[in-house]
């Protein structure tokens, strides 16, 4: 006959409370998201949403955390200091994820990686960009953005945009303080303070405007400085081009250079 199964003596199964708390340790590690920076203005509809997919309204002083994405609905609008004392301001109807954001201020070091997923947004860059502006990129679908001591604002103008606008879906932004320099397919052109470009998404043709995009936030702060820095342009505003409804295919890249020596002058244009 088979005997029967015994437990050995000394054996000892781990009393209940301390496998509640290893558990909610471990789920708390899996889990846990560094706090990299603090509402300074929520209006409207804003939220973030974190790496386990839980939803959270972002209210003011509430922090936001690595690997959030933050949203802003069609009446909303968020304005966020980072760690490194960065800025980074969502207009209505936007969608921004922290990817990485890490900021080591005894090493005076770190690590900025962001995604605009939707809409528009400003930035202003922060420690990190300043001290190591290899470090501190914005990607998008259509755009790669580096930055160094600027202040500068993006909007990716898809499909229905362009309808609404009635032009050809791409990339509109401006330039406030800095430089920056901007790559699409078809050629490099420079973008200095007081300046705003278009880069049509068809053709990867970049214009330097004399004005701003009406697809740009009316933000008469920042409009107001970038006004006191003007530049000068192609002699362009952004026209009617007609949209065929073909979505962005481009790569386009954006890199910020230094406002200062023969390269970065405020106020020269580049050639084609």
């Amino acid at each position: 006959m088979a005997k029967p199964f015994a437990i050995s003596p000394s054996f000892r199964l781990p009393s209940l409370p301390l496998l509640v708390v290893a558990a909610c340790l471990s789920g708390n590690l899996a889990h846990a998201a560094e706090t990299v920076g603090q509402v300074l203005l929520s209006v409207g509809q804003t939220q973030a949403t974190d790496a386990s997919g839980a939803t959270r309204p972002l209210a003011r002083r509430a922090p936001v955390q690595d690997d959030d994405v933050l949203q802003t609905g069609a009446d909303g609008r968020l304005d966020i200091r980072m760690q490194d004392d960065g800025r980074l301001a969502l207009q209505a109807n936007s969608s921004l994820r922290l990817v990485d954001y890490q900021w080591q201020p005894q090493q005076r070091d770190g690590q900025v990686t962001l995604e605009l997923i939707k809409g528009g947004m400003r930035s202003l860059s922060g420690q990190i960009g300043s001290t190591h502006p290899e470090h501190y990129q914005l990607n998008s679908r259509v755009a790669s953005i580096g930055i160094r001591g600027t202040d500068f604002q993006v909007f990716l103008c898809d499909v229905q945009c362009g309808q609404q606008y009635a032009t050809q879906p791409g990339l509109a932004g401006g330039v406030s303080s800095g430089s920056i320099v901007i790559t699409s397919p078809t050629e490099q052109r420079v973008v200095r303070a007081g300046q705003f470009f278009y880069v049509d998404g068809q053709n990867g043709v970049i214009t330097i405007l004399d004005r701003a995009p009406a697809m740009l936030p009316q933000d008469s702060g920042w409009y107001a400085a970038a006004a006191a820095a003007k530049g000068p342009s192609d002699g362009a505003s952004l026209t009617p081009l007609g949209v065929s409804g073909a979505a962005i295919v481009l790569g386009i890249g954006i890199m910020a250079i230094d406002g200062g020596g023969s390269s970065g002058t405020t106020g020269t244009s580049s050639g084609r």
